[in-house]
Order: structure tokens, then sequence, then C-alpha cells
């Protein structure tokens, strides 16, 4: 589901599809290797599923949505949880840098109510770029009190 709410600012409205299920996903594809040109699509559902699957267990109400401009700024998801809204940027690179915060930064100012920002990656050590907290995948579901 796309984000959106009252402004003058055009948001696209074509919704993210996850498929519930990696594998399931390979299996439709006919493709089980995570070739670089997929592993992005592949690490952002793996998230995206668990941290659904988290919520789930947890009988956690929520809402779940990714954000996305007309001039292709994005964050990869919007969650909505526990009283907090999380702007949640994936990134299947173990290196990062500023230029990777430009969805959030669009986010920020477009939501101008506070909320939290994130980049999940693949990289082994937590971060700031930015203000920006950047979590390895496994200590982000900790960080979301997941």
């Amino acid at each position: 589901m796309a984000f959106s709410k009252s402004s003058r600012k055009r948001l696209i409205q074509h919704p993210k599809f996850y498929f519930f299920d990696n594998g399931v996903l390979n299996a439709l594809l006919g493709n089980f290797k995570a070739s670089p040109d997929r592993q992005g699509l592949l690490f952002e559902h793996f998230i995206f599923n668990q941290i659904i699957s988290s919520l789930k267990a947890q009988d956690q109400e929520y809402r779940i949505s990714n954000y996305r401009t007309e001039h292709g700024a994005e964050v990869d998801i919007i969650l909505e949880t526990r009283g907090q809204v999380w702007a949640i940027e994936v990134k299947a690179s173990r290196t990062l840098g500023k230029n990777n915060l430009t969805g959030l930064k669009s986010f920020s100012e477009y939501f101008k109510k506070p909320h939290r920002v994130m980049v999940i990656y693949l990289g082994s050590q937590s971060k700031k770029i930015s203000g920006v907290e950047v979590i390895p995948w496994q200590q982000a579901f900790k960080k979301l009190a997941l």
C-alpha cells in the first residue's frame, strides 16, 4: 500500500507487492540463484516478511506502506505500530553513504511529524550517517522491538 496523507506534494500511488515467501517467489520465477541483480529484491522481501511475521506473532496492530514521489524519492517501508512511525530503507549492500538517504530525507520533509528513521543493511556494524541509524539486519528487529 502506498503511504498517503493530505498534502500538495504528489505521491505515486502504486503500491509495492511483497510476495509472502521468497522460496515460492523463486519457484514461480524458476530462479533460485541470488544473483546480483536480484539480491536487493530478495533482501527487501525477506526484511518485509520478517517484520510482518513478528508483528502478527505478537498480535500487534500495524499499518505498513511504502513512500514514493513522482520525482523518484522512495522509502521501502513505512511502518506504523505501537504509536510510532518508522521510515525504513532496506539496502542489500555492505557499504552505504549519504546518497542512500535521499528517500528518507524526502519522507521527513513530507511527513513533518515525529517519526524514526532507519536503514537496514547487510553490513556488520551499526553506525550513523547524517543522524540516520544504519543497522545490520540481524540487529534491526531488536531496534524495532519486534
